[in-house]
């Protein structure tokens, strides 16, 4: 980073990078997307964009963790508004939340293109996943803990939780395989059988 640079400086330069990564990566997916083309339009070189993120694959998670942060003061929400001790039914939102943010956000439908997912996912570091995974379980362990002190009475821990969460996305991704025009009762179906298994009436 040049010495020139303020830390006002690099606040603002990060605020616009990730602004600028989110619009390429959403309008040409992961793979067509490109450092140069990001850094040209943030308005800073090639070398300045490997001050802030080591990689191509590095900018995508920090984006997505943009876009996870919004859509998680949503959840957050919308959970507000449901029954406090229905459990099941707090569970089943949380899921059906879960697959329709995927449809419905550009961001995080470029990775349900399996050869999106596949190069993306090949190319983060496995640091770079583990702090994204911890930042995950960090969420959801204080998202459970509400529940419970709310008197939910929720037989799952965020590990088993993210591994749902994942089994829906796996689903989602192969939509051709199970069947598009079907897709959507199939995850509701999931979800109500998850909610229901892993709570108490």
């Amino acid at each position: 980073m040049p010495r020139a640079f303020s830390e006002q400086d690099r606040e603002a330069i990060q605020t616009r990078l990730l602004e600028v990564a989110r619009g390429h990566f959403t309008r040409f997916g992961y793979r067509k997307a490109t450092v140069g083309g990001i850094s040209r339009d943030t308005g800073i070189s090639k070398g300045t964009f490997y001050h802030f993120f080591e990689s191509k694959a590095a900018a995508f998670i920090a984006v997505a963790e943009t876009v996870e942060d919004e859509l998680r003061l949503r959840l957050t929400d919308a959970d507000r508004r449901l029954e406090p001790s229905d459990g099941r039914t707090r569970l089943r939102e949380l899921l059906h939340f879960h697959f329709d943010t995927f449809s419905e956000e550009p961001l995080l439908g470029v990775v349900l293109d399996p050869l999106e997912a596949s190069v993306l996912f090949r190319e983060v570091e496995p640091a770079v996943a583990a702090a994204h995974q911890i930042r995950d379980v960090m969420f959801f362990d204080g998202l459970l803990e509400t529940w419970r002190r709310d008197g939910a009475h929720v037989r799952v821990e965020s590990p088993l939780l993210l591994a749902v969460l994942r089994a829906f996305y796996v689903v989602t991704l192969h939509a051709d395989v199970v069947g598009r025009d079907q897709l959507s009762q199939v995850l509701e179906l999931l979800a109500d059988g998850v909610a229901t298994r892993l709570t108490d009436p």
